[in-house]
């Protein structure tokens, strides 16, 4: 069984965390492919089915990629997102995109901290962004 992963990095504004990432996976020379706003036609055809024929294990993809392209990217087990999204309807979207196989538990993981407060409280809301941000736990379950 290959366990195959996305990496959706959203953008704040800079390309550096993005910059950050793509440079942390060359250095562990991690089989990983990207997707940008600058990424030309025949690059974003050609990682994605990279991806798809599995050889790359990780889809890097920036949130103004998934902004001006809007493009799905089907059979996700592993979502991963660095930041949280600027919009808050891309969560759903992004989390309804992963895999729904029978073999495979299909995984999100979302990485936020405290200045992410008002896109943690676009997706949860007001009162639950409060408690999450606030509670002795680091790990939070919620749909």
């Amino acid at each position: 069984m290959t366990v195959r992963c996305i990496c959706v990095r959203m953008m704040d504004g800079s390309n550096f965390e993005f910059v950050q990432l793509r440079n942390l996976l060359r250095r562990k020379e991690a089989s990983f492919c990207t997707l940008s706003e600058y990424t030309s036609e025949k690059a974003v055809s050609r990682n994605s089915q990279w991806y798809h024929t599995e050889k790359r294990r990780i889809l890097l993809v920036t949130e103004r990629f998934y902004f001006f392209r809007r493009q799905q990217i089907k059979n996700i087990n592993q979502l991963v997102m660095y930041s949280l999204p600027e919009y808050g309807h891309f969560y759903p979207e992004l989390v309804n995109s992963l895999s729904n196989s029978a073999d495979e538990t299909p995984t999100c993981m979302v990485l936020y901290n405290k200045f992410d407060w008002y896109q943690l409280e676009r997706i949860v809301g007001h009162n639950r962004a409060q408690q999450m941000l606030v509670a002795d736990s680091g790990t939070h379950l919620f749909c």
